[in-house]
């Protein structure tokens, strides 16, 4: 925490715009496309549109000033010598960078990863964790308020095992209408497995959390 109470992790959170529309605790089924992986993704979108695919060999001249240090780890139809003799199955690998293509290349998402892993670095994967684990705990400590059954116990109740992702059942309201009513009130939670499921990351606010509770626990008791 810094000085005046808010975690520094929270200087991310202009990163993500869903977090000004909505209480975005959804991380681990569909995770917020952040600003600079939107820019990234509609900078590849227009050097496609000007050049096409002409500046593929230009890529795979990077790749090979690394060559000799890679080994793939799969193969797919893109990484062998004979990628268009269908009815050849011989998976020898390919010469040059051409080896680690395992399949038609998904360079929007290449583009939108090259954005966020710059996020994660930034913000350092030691205070990413301890951030997720605190909202973790602060949810699940609410979901018991609201008369849930946590799903995995939590804590010194497993060998001190946790987790960000937390998920409960509730006696008379199921995980479907209660995913349903929370979304009509701006809170964004998912249903899976008959269980209701938080995840909140490090972009989320204590103040999140605790309104999400808020009305959680209205709707368990209305």
């Amino acid at each position: 925490m810094s000085g005046d109470g808010l975690d520094p992790l929270l200087r991310f959170r202009p990163e993500f715009p869903v977090t000004g529309r909505y209480i975005y605790l959804n991380h681990a089924s569909i995770g917020p496309l952040p600003r600079r992986s939107a820019r990234r993704v509609a900078a590849l979108a227009q050097v496609i549109s000007e050049t096409g695919d002409r500046r593929w060999p230009e890529r795979n001249a990077e790749i090979e000033r690394v060559i000799d240090r890679l080994r793939p780890t799969r193969a797919g139809w893109r990484s062998t010598r004979t990628p268009y003799d269908w009815t050849h199955f011989d998976l020898t690998f390919a010469e040059g960078a051409k080896r680690f293509e395992s399949g038609t290349i998904n360079g929007f998402g290449i583009a939108a990863l090259g954005g966020s892993l710059e996020i994660l670095h930034e913000a350092g994967a030691q205070q990413i964790e301890r951030r997720v684990l605190e909202l973790g705990e602060r949810s699940a400590a609410g979901f018991v308020a609201a008369g849930l059954t946590l799903a995995a116990p939590r804590g010194d109740a497993f060998r001190g095992e946790t987790s960000g992702i937390v998920s409960g059942t509730h006696p008379r309201r199921g995980p479907d209408e209660l995913a349903e009513a929370l979304a009509l009130r701006g809170v964004v939670v998912s249903s899976r497995a008959g269980r209701l499921r938080a995840a909140p990351h490090f972009y989320n606010s204590e103040e999140e959390v605790d309104q999400f509770l808020k009305i959680l626990g209205e709707l368990v008791t209305g």
